[in-house]
């Protein structure tokens, strides 16, 4: 499953964008071109209620295999009965990984002084995103586990299922004969032998139904349960019955390497999915973004009367995030969308305080609403990468609300040239998850918690820029063309909830203006 993904996943604005100012002078259009990059490879996780940094391939990462294929545990106990070995361990190996994610994302946007007081605008956003994946796996030869040859559709195994269930029904049909005639020690050996055939072909069908995993033949447990079918066809035959009559049926060989990256897309394996393999991305359009910007207030003294005091500009907003972007394949496990497909509607709040002629600070806030959209998920925590298909289901996903509040103190080291700290801080409601279900569906009822666990979420970063701007040497008539040219660095150094993300970006602005009319 795709993990938390930043401004992504999240739910939250691209980070990028607060880079720009929302508005632009009457009559001018401003074309802005914002390219950013992020990357992580470790998460805000969450162990035991206590909050922990976590590195993504720790989901991949396992001494055993019983974490990954949780069903190990279930046909370990199976074996155990049939073989009569109590020790035996089903271990199928070590796995490690490394997982990193990142994407580069392009903000084509273009804005409009329709009045003094209000710019509208919009943002096309292209987004690349790529996943690299290192997985080490090695194979563990005392568990010599491969293959199941059920999942991998051998009629053998449902040979062998039918004749033993014949067996059993037979062993049932002669206890119940000799009882009629004998109900002393006679009887109780016949009704023994025939609930000892009805337990191994129980047992049997549920080692070969509780993995995509079984013995090889020839290991240990293998001849433990050759070992046990030649026993119970000897007390058969013992008792005038016909045997089993075949053999049991084992994995060709141990799984290696190879087989166990490309499981989750072999035919039988129960997960109809991507090999596990790096998933290089490519461009596709993200969530486009449609905005309107206004002034409310602004008392800053005019820089060609002199005035280096103090001043106030306050400003408000509204965007609407279209339902353009693509979200993560459910069949291509580590996958990242380009958007979250779905409306939001976010508010916005400015104010830039002047303090002096070189010393600034800028505040902001967002508060933005998600609409719900119908996609397919495999229910399961957000931890567990390999998820068999069956899980898939259609759901109705509204993402939580959002608030981003950003603290920007700036210094202007020369009168186009600003440098800028940056305290932000991401927090995002956790997601709500129902399944469609059929009408007159009978089926169990499918627990959603799974997904909506560790979906609310908290990040603070802190990003240091620099920006030169030449907007107030043209209004002051010093420049023909204004420009502006930012750069940003961030990473997110604290957060919360369980899948936070912990992203570093870099993030470049560019700004080019044009006369439409007036002065």
């Amino acid at each position: 499953m795709a993990g938390a993904l930043g401004g992504l996943a999240l739910g939250l604005p691209a980070g990028a964008q607060t880079m720009v100012s929302p508005l632009v002078p009457r009559g001018h259009v401003r074309l802005d071109a914002v390219p950013s990059f992020t990357s992580w490879h470790s998460r805000f996780g969450l162990v035991s209620g206590a909050d922990v940094v976590e590195e993504l391939g720790s989901d991949l990462t396992d001494p055993t295999g019983k974490t990954l294929f949780p069903g190990l545990t279930t046909l370990e106990e199976s074996l155990r009965e049939l073989s009569g070995i109590p020790g035996y361990q089903a271990t199928l190996g070590s796995t490690s990984a490394d997982v990193a994610h990142d994407v580069t994302r392009w903000d084509l946007g273009v804005r409009v002084g329709v009045l003094g007081w209000l710019t509208v605008g919009a943002v096309v956003p292209y987004v690349k995103t790529n996943t690299a994946l290192d997985v080490s796996f090695r194979p563990d030869s005392a568990g010599a586990l491969g293959l199941n040859p059920a999942a991998e559709g051998e009629q053998a195994v449902t040979t062998l299922l039918d004749r033993l269930s014949a067996t059993a029904d037979a062993a049932a049909a002669h206890a119940a004969s000799v009882c009629a005639v004998d109900p002393g020690p006679a009887c109780d050996q016949a009704q023994a032998l025939s609930a000892r055939t009805t337990g191994f072909l129980d047992l049997t069908r549920t080692a070969y139904g509780a993995s995509v995993f079984f013995p090889v033949g020839g290991s240990p447990m293998g001849v433990g349960l050759q070992g046990a079918l030649a026993a119970l066809n000897a007390d058969l035959a013992a008792a005038g019955l016909s045997g089993v009559g075949v053999p049991m049926v084992f994995a060709q060989s141990i799984l290696d390497e190879q087989g166990f990256l490309e499981l989750p897309a072999r035919f039988g394996s129960g997960y109809q999915a991507n090999e596990l393999r790096g998933i290089p991305g490519l461009w596709t359009l993200g969530d486009v973004e449609l905005s309107a910007d206004v002034r409310l207030l602004d008392t800053t003294p005019s820089e060609s009367a002199g005035g280096s005091g103090f001043g106030v500009t306050l400003s408000g907003g509204a965007t609407v995030r279209l339902p353009t972007g693509t979200v993560d394949d459910p069949s291509v496990f580590l996958d990242i969308g380009s958007g979250d497909g779905q409306m939001d509607i976010e508010g916005r709040g400015d104010a830039a305080l002047r303090l002096g002629r070189w010393l600034g600070l800028s505040l902001g806030a967002r508060y933005g609403t998600q609409r719900a959209r119908t996609l397919v998920r495999r229910v399961a925590p957000h931890e567990q990468v390999l998820v068999p298909i069956t899980r898939a289901h259609s759901v109705r996903w509204t993402p939580g609300a959002y608030l981003f509040l950003e603290a920007s103190p700036r210094l202007r080291l020369t009168e186009d040239l600003a440098l800028a700290v940056d305290f932000r801080r991401l927090h995002k409601s956790a997601d709500t998850y129902e399944v469609f279900r059929p009408e007159g569906d009978t089926l169990p009822e499918i627990d959603t918690s799974e997904l909506e666990a560790e979906t609310e979420a908290t990040v603070q970063e802190i990003a240091v820029g620099l920006r030169y701007s030449t907007v107030l040497s043209w209004a002051l008539g010093r420049t023909r063309t204004p420009v502006e040219v930012g750069a940003r660095w961030s990473s997110a150094v604290s957060g919360s909830g369980g899948s936070a993300p912990k992203t570093t970006r870099l993030e470049l602005a560019v700004s080019l203006y044009r006369r439409l009319w007036g002065s």
